[in-house]
């Protein structure tokens, strides 16, 4: 039950029986994956604004943008969404295996990316013709998750 307790969690995780099977491992493994997702399962995400909150699928936001202490969301259907709350929190928000920062001022929606162009640090071009520019910090990481070094 929620909250979880972590003690008690991991108590009844020993309490499972040595060569009780892979399922049951599986089962826990899936749990845990399912605990830590915060909320994504609906694929939503809730965006305060000034009348209240507009929820957007993860699947429509292209990329977001920084502006000081707002974030700029781009979706697919050309609409803006302008949000009083920085990048970071949306970063650690934001599932790590769909969505990437490449830029100290960018989050990236990694299923919308078109092509990588070289450079120093590089850019991105996204499906709708956006460029987003990598940072040399952020370079090396992003090519990993393409397997490409």
């Amino acid at each position: 039950m929620k909250p979880i307790n972590i003690d008690e969690l991991q108590a009844s995780i020993g309490k499972v029986q040595p060569g009780a099977g892979s399922e049951s491992k599986e089962k826990i493994s899936a749990l845990i994956e399912n605990m830590s997702k915060k909320g994504e399962a609906m694929g939503k995400i809730a965006l305060p604004s000034m009348e209240g909150l507009q929820f957007v699928n993860l699947d429509e936001i292209i990329y977001c943008e920084s502006q000081d202490n707002y974030t700029q969301f781009f979706l697919t259907d050309g609409k803006r969404i302008m949000v009083s709350k920085t990048i970071k929190h949306f970063e650690e928000l934001l599932d790590p295996n769909s969505f990437f920062r490449v830029h100290r001022s960018n989050i990236i929606n990694l299923k919308y990316i078109d092509k990588y162009v070289k450079g120093e640090g590089g850019y991105v071009v996204m499906k709708k013709g956006e460029r987003i520019p990598v940072s040399r910090r952020r370079k090396d990481a992003f090519l990993q998750l393409f397997h490409y070094q």
